[in-house]
C-alpha cells in the first residue's frame, strides 16, 4: 500500500492512504466489537479462530506500517527504479532488485515497531480470544484478575524475555546480514 501511494499514478490512492490510517482514530476496543459483530453476522466461519485475531492485528497496526513504510519510500528517489527499468528489467524485477534491498532495513524496523506495539496491544484481543485462541497479554491478565502471582510474575518475564531475544535477533542478524 505505502508503493501504491507514493509511486504509482493511480486515482484514487490518497484515498487508500486515508483508509489506511483511519484505524488510528478508533480505539481497539471499539474495532474489536464492529469486528465481532461483522464475523458473527457475516463471516460466522471465522469467529473464534485466529484468522479473526490476526485480522483485527493487521488493521490495527497497518496506520504505524504505513507511515513508517510510506516515509522510507519517499527517501528513495523513484530514479533508481526507473533506470532498472531502462536497462531491461521489467517492473516487478526493479521492486525486487532495487527497491526491496534499499527497503530492507526500514521493512525490518517497521515489523519491530508493530511487533512491540502489539506486544502491547490489549484492547482488539480482549475480546475477540475464545478458549481455543489465546494471546499471551489476555492470559497474563486473567492470571492478574485471579490473583495468581507467581504464575503472573513468570508469564511477564517470558513474555519481556520474547520481547527482548526477538529484538536482538532482528538488530545484530541484521548488521551481520549487511556485511559482506
Amino acid at each position: 500500500m505505502s508503493y501504491v501511494a507514493v509511486r504509482s499514478n493511480v486515482k484514487g490512492k490518497r484515498v487508500l492512504e486515508f483508509v489506511s490510517t483511519m484505524p488510528v482514530a478508533y480505539p481497539g476496543l471499539i474495532f474489536s466489537v464492529a469486528l465481532i459483530w461483522t464475523a458473527l453476522f457475516i463471516f460466522r466461519p471465522i469467529y473464534g479462530t485466529s484468522i479473526l485475531l490476526i485480522m483485527a492485528y493487521i488493521v490495527v497496526f497497518l496506520p504505524y506500517a504505513m507511515r513508517a513504510l510510506t516515509n522510507s519510500m519517499i527517501q528513495i528517489h523513484s530514479e533508481l527504479e526507473e533506470a532498472a527499468r531502462v536497462s531491461g528489467a521489467s517492473s516487478l524485477a526493479a521492486i525486487r532488485k532495487v527497491a526491496l534491498p534499499l527497503l530492507r532495513p526500514a521493512l525490518i524496523n517497521t515489523i519491530m515497531l508493530v511487533f512491540i506495539q502489539s506486544y502491547r496491544q490489549l484492547g482488539a484481543a480482549v475480546l475477540l480470544v475464545t478458549p481455543e485462541t489465546f494471546v499471551l497479554p489476555v492470559v497474563i491478565l486473567h492470571w492478574w484478575s485471579s490473583g495468581l502471582l507467581v504464575a503472573l510474575a513468570a508469564g511477564t518475564m517470558v513474555y519481556g524475555g520474547i520481547l527482548v531475544v526477538i529484538v536482538m535477533i532482528a538488530r545484530y542478524g541484521f548488521k551481520a546480514s549487511l556485511t559482506f
